[in-house]
């Protein structure tokens, strides 16, 4: 970060107390804007596709133990 900011700017922090420096945070914390701040937005999900046969599809199925017991070849 001190790169982006001077030197001077962090003196107030390291010298303040933890319950001062919570303070500063949580007031720095109110203003920011998380949704200004993404790099990328998030798209909804995909749908993905289930594993799953149709109900309808799966009524349908006879086994064929059961055709050829029954006699209907």
């Amino acid at each position: 970060m001190l790169i982006a900011v001077p030197e001077q700017a962090w003196v107030e922090y390291e010298t303040a107390s933890p319950a001062a420096l919570a303070q500063s945070l949580i007031r720095i914390a109110a203003n920011a804007q998380p949704k200004r701040l993404r790099k990328h937005p998030r798209e909804p999900k995909k749908k993905t596709k289930t594993g799953y046969v149709a109900h309808g599809v799966a009524s349908r199925h006879v086994s064929i133990t059961r055709v050829l017991a029954a006699g209907h070849v």
